[in-house]
């Protein structure tokens, strides 16, 4: 987004936050700026309103030959639904933090946002599913934005990831995290 694109400009300025004393004396603002656009490029989801749909009726599918019910909490749903409502009128975001207990854990979790109409969350997704190919681009398709598992000391990095998911927030984006 333009306030993404804005806060990377203002970072990778001289004397910004990740401004010349961050980088080697070698490397101009125009590469920082490059590099952030590249960065940004690599972790942004890129949702579309038919991926989901596409998806959530194939998962009703397996979920319907894997389990034989699933258990929703239907008046604490009720009680997300209406933390959504009130985001998407300028009250605070809601960010999502399940445990991470196993890759069915996002899958189930987005399938009953889907079911009971609720807006679907942007997942943030570890880079290592980017190498599923058409997978990876599904999920992305879907509101999963791909991170590195660690990128301690990489400022350029952190300050696009941190400036992408203030902006979601801010637009009061459903964000889901795993802990």
């Amino acid at each position: 987004s333009d306030a993404v694109v804005q806060a990377i400009q203002a970072l990778s300025a001289p004397g910004g936050a990740a401004g010349d004393a961050a980088r080697p004396a070698m490397v101009r603002h125009t590469d920082a700026l490059a590099d952030a656009k590249r960065i940004l490029g690599h972790i942004e989801a890129t949702p579309d309103p038919t991926t989901p749909r596409v998806l959530g009726w194939a998962l009703r599918k397996v979920m319907r030959t894997v389990f034989t019910g699933i258990t929703v909490d239907e008046p604490g749903l009720e009680r997300v639904r209406a933390l959504a409502e009130a985001a998407s009128k300028g009250g605070a975001p809601m960010l999502l933090l399940p445990s991470h207990r196993s890759y069915m854990d996002f899958l189930l979790l987005s399938y009953v946002f889907f079911a009971y109409n609720l807006p679907l969350p942007y997942i943030a997704a570890g880079e290592d599913f980017l190498g599923l190919a058409k997978a990876s681009d599904l999920l992305r398709r879907s509101g999963a934005f791909f991170i590195k598992r660690s990128f301690r000391g990489d400022v350029l990095y952190s300050s696009v990831l941190r400036s992408y998911v203030q902006s979601l927030l801010m637009n009061s984006q459903t964000v889901e995290f795993f802990i």
